[in-house]
């Protein structure tokens, strides 16, 4: 099928993805506190030692598919398991459970938190507040399912890499919780997320090419979650519209039955609109109904019936059909050639900040009425991880103005600098000031874009608004540092009643070696 207005539709819908994935720069931070875990539990002096304790990550994070909570004041969260080899018949599920929270608990007092590890009915709970970002981290204690290895090879006649992570979880709830028992709940987050990925090989291979020749290392060694492919920023994008839709109403269709329908209908199409013409076209045709259940089989367990709920209560298989309607008809009119509501449209499906990141052009005040937001930058200055000041603030209206200049510091003199001039060495000190016609009391945001090889090598890429460090005019001051060869450059804003009320030009900042 010919969609007309395909390439800005693409746009646009790529926008939303990259705005519901997680921040520059957090998936690192994600990645150094999964390091840290890992480290502290498989150390040598560790209670779990004697057991090879291996932590991984499961869920949307390991596969890609990760959304931002609804709410601004929600946390993203980050699951993970903590798998010993140890036997089901050697101990109960609570005393794995209370071996593995003994040292998540440790290691929660060994880094000063704030805040305690949480137990809850499957998992530990760990809240960090890293390099500016906050999020959970959701630890699943379990064991090996051998006997499960065998039965799936057998029954499923899957490839032993998949029947071979199939893993036993705890759960309060088990009516045998503080016995020794055999059947625990089962699960395989590592087989699932090789299947996903299989889903999508190709276009994976090709995002990992892509990356490898900007970065200019091997395709092997970017890792899977610093990419995206179509088959994941429609999922991502199909999660939020399903957010919305049921943010006020009950029966929620869950993320792995999207994932998995979703993950079946996609056919390694090379564009999200592609994706999503076969996903929302075909997203049903994995759901089985046989006359009295429905099923919809997990593709590495046989046994699992992700459709389970909607046979004890009817009314979930039911929202999934009226949801999917609703999918349907709204991509229909995403597709019209002609559709000038296409943001407000968006806004009602993805939220205020997607569509303002969708549609830079707009931004929508209390009411529903157009007006122009933030002036696009010249594209030099377009780069994917720069957030734009439309994610910020749902309303801009840049009514005041703002001038920046700047210092650099060199054998103890500050000395002042140009944007956009010639390059200064690494190491040097920067101190940005700012200048603005309102009048207080006002606050004061700095945003930082760094670009080039180097930063991208380290993982320490920046694009993020951020609070200045003091409000109101103490906040006009940013200090900064020449740390990484390349083109850079910050912009201040300024926000008064929760509006975006000015934004200075560029200021950039060109290092050199």
């Amino acid at each position: 099928m010919v969609i007309p207005n395909a390439d800005g539709l693409e746009q646009a819908l790529l926008a939303v993805a990259e705005y519901l994935d997680l921040p520059p720069g957090m998936a690192d931070s994600v990645q150094k506190r999964y390091k840290s875990i890992s480290d502290w539990i498989e150390r040598e002096s560790s209670e779990l030692y004697g057991f090879a304790p291996k932590i991984y990550t499961q869920g949307s994070f390991a596969i890609g598919t990760v959304v931002r909570p609804l709410s601004e004041a929600d946390e993203f969260d980050i699951d993970m398991v903590c798998e010993l080899q140890r036997k089901r018949d050697e101990l109960t599920q609570k005393q794995l459970y209370d071996d593995v929270g003994g040292e998540v608990e440790g290691y929660v007092d060994a880094q000063n938190f704030k805040k305690d590890a949480t137990p809850w009915e499957k998992c530990w709970t760990i809240e960090y507040s890293d390099d500016g970002y906050t999020f959970k981290v959701d630890i699943v204690p379990c064991l090996p399912d051998s006997p499960s290895r065998v039965r799936l090879v057998k029954e499923a006649k899957l490839s032993a890499n998949l029947a071979e992570t199939a893993i036993i979880l705890t759960d309060k709830d088990h009516a045998g919780y503080e016995q020794i028992v055999h059947d625990w709940e089962r699960g395989n987050p590592k087989g699932y997320a090789e299947w996903f990925k299989g889903r999508m090989r190709v276009r994976l291979n090709e995002a990992k090419e892509a990356r490898a020749k900007m970065v200019k290392l091997a395709a092997e060694d970017i890792p899977t979650y610093s990419v995206r492919t179509p088959l994941q920023r429609a999922i991502q994008i199909i999660k939020r519209h399903r957010d919305t839709y049921f943010e006020k109403r009950g029966h929620r269709t869950s993320s792995i039955i999207l994932t998995t329908l979703a993950a079946w209908a996609y056919q390694n199409e090379g564009n999200i609109v592609d994706a999503m013409e076969a996903i929302v076209g075909g997203i049903d045709r994995s759901v089985v109904w046989n006359g009295y259940k429905y099923r919809i089989t997990n593709p590495i367990d046989p046994d699992e019936n992700f459709a389970k709920q909607w046979n004890e209560d009817r009314r979930y298989a039911d929202a999934f059909s009226d949801w999917l309607q609703a999918l349907r008809a709204d991509w229909e009119k995403f597709k019209s050639e002609h559709n000038k509501d296409l943001p407000v449209l968006f806004e009602s499906r993805f939220g205020k900040s997607a569509s303002a990141r969708a549609f830079p052009e707009f931004a929508l005040r209390e009411g529903g009425e157009l007006v122009i937001s933030s002036p696009q930058l010249p594209s030099r200055f377009n780069v994917p991880h720069r957030q734009r000041a439309e994610q910020k603030w749902d309303l801009i209206k840049l009514r005041d103005s703002i001038v920046v200049s700047a210092q650099y510091s060199q054998n103890g003199r500050w000395i002042h600098f140009d944007s956009d001039s010639n390059p200064l060495p690494k190491g040097c000190s920067l101190q940005f000031h700012a200048e603005t016609n309102i009048q207080k009391p006002f606050q004061v945001f700095w945003q930082v874009v760094n670009t080039g090889f180097e930063a991208q090598h380290f993982g320490q890429l920046r694009g993020e608004i951020c609070a200045a460090k003091s409000y109101g005019a103490g906040g006009l001051f940013n200090r900064e540092s020449t740390s990484y060869t390349g083109t850079h450059w910050v912009q201040c804003f300024i926000e008064k009643n929760g509006i975006c009320v000015a934004q200075s030009e560029p200021y950039v900042v060109n290092i050199e070696g």
